[in-house]
């Protein structure tokens, strides 16, 4: 089995590309494939996720269909549980599915349980948006042969807006439309009963690999930071507001362009933590355009245990009070005269 599902993935991907494409599996790398793969046979979990996903992959036509989200969604579960024992050490156990509802899995930190549920995120419309950028690569790939034909230089570019709904007046600017788009897609995904109160804390880890934001992990976790590609406009943190917002609040966004506001509107949703108050902390895993991944926790300020243990994997941690804005200086410091 070693390394059988990375060859069939490598194998499927030069395929799917050589025809038209898919962001689905731009993120998948090899390598990071190929690490899982060889804890397989000392892992039962990782065995048997590993022989579901070459299942799942032998199934799977070049035309996109409901089983390419369904390996997308095993493989970043299988990722995130690789991730947190192999690379982090974290004490982690798979939960077996009963009849009642249960989460992914337990970790223990400090003789304590906690319960985790992984939720990977697709962008908004999957099955209408996949089919269109898998329609849209292959044209642009057609075209591309007609002029290197003719020409022999050629280029063009395909814009994907994960974020585009239905609405005509759609703005690919509003961090306040990021906001409420995560709010709802993981309160769509979160299922009653999910979180037993038996456990000590419990953790929503969610994957944003479909969904690219702003800026990177450190500036997102707080309420507003300052972006010197954008003449150090300040932008509010989107990660933060999913989180921990409250109907009502003012949202910064990137202005266009020079002499143009960089005021959003006023958010319409309270955060996941606001409304939510079964969950005690929430972990993103961002995976950047250049494939560069972070993760980013968040808890509640009086939670000392969710705290100490997101220390120990998290590149960034914050909670409802601000506390790390200090510690990341994202604002310059003011010279001395």
């Amino acid at each position: 089995m070693k390394n059988s599902l990375c060859e069939k993935l490598e194998k499927f991907k030069r395929e799917l590309y050589s025809i038209s494409g898919s962001s689905l599996f731009k993120n998948i790398d090899y390598e990071d494939c190929k690490r899982i793969c060889e804890k397989a046979g000392h892992d039962d979990f990782i065995g048997s996720a590993l022989l579901e996903l070459e299942k799942v992959i032998d199934s799977m036509k070049l035309d996109y269909d409901e089983t390419h989200n369904n390996f997308h969604k095993k493989y970043w579960e299988l990722f995130t549980y690789h991730f947190l024992k192999y690379e982090k050490r974290i004490c982690i156990d798979r939960i077996k599915e009963t009849s009642s509802k249960t989460p992914d899995f337990q970790v223990t930190f400090n003789d304590k349980r906690f319960s985790l549920e992984v939720k990977t995120l697709n962008r908004v419309y999957p099955n209408l948006r996949y089919k269109e950028e898998q329609e849209e690569f292959l044209e642009t790939k057609v075209k591309l042969e007609e002029k290197l034909r003719e020409e022999k230089i050629a280029s063009a570019v395909n814009i994907i807006q994960p974020y585009k709904g239905r609405d005509e007046n759609y703005n690919d600017s509003s961090v306040a439309l990021v906001i409420e788009t995560l709010i709802s897609k993981i309160e769509h995904n979160l299922k009653l009963g999910q979180h037993p109160s038996s456990f000590d804390r419990r953790i929503l880890w969610v994957v944003l690999e479909q969904l690219p934001l702003f800026n990177e992990g450190k500036k997102v976790s707080v309420p507003v930071y300052p972006d010197f590609s954008y003449s150090c406009a300040c932008i509010s943190g989107e990660l933060w507001y999913t989180c921990f917002g409250e109907r009502g609040d003012l949202i910064f966004k990137p202005p266009e362009f020079e002499d143009r506001s960089n005021i959003d509107r006023r958010l319409e949703k309270d955060g996941i933590m606001k409304t939510h108050k079964e969950i005690d902390g929430v972990v993103f895993l961002i995976v950047q355009l250049d494939g560069k991944k972070e993760t980013v926790a968040f808890h509640r300020y009086d939670d000392s245990l969710l705290k100490e243990f997101f220390y120990t994997f998290a590149d960034y941690t914050n909670n409802d009070i601000n506390e790390n804005d200090y510690y990341y200086k994202l604002f310059p410091k003011k010279k001395k005269r």
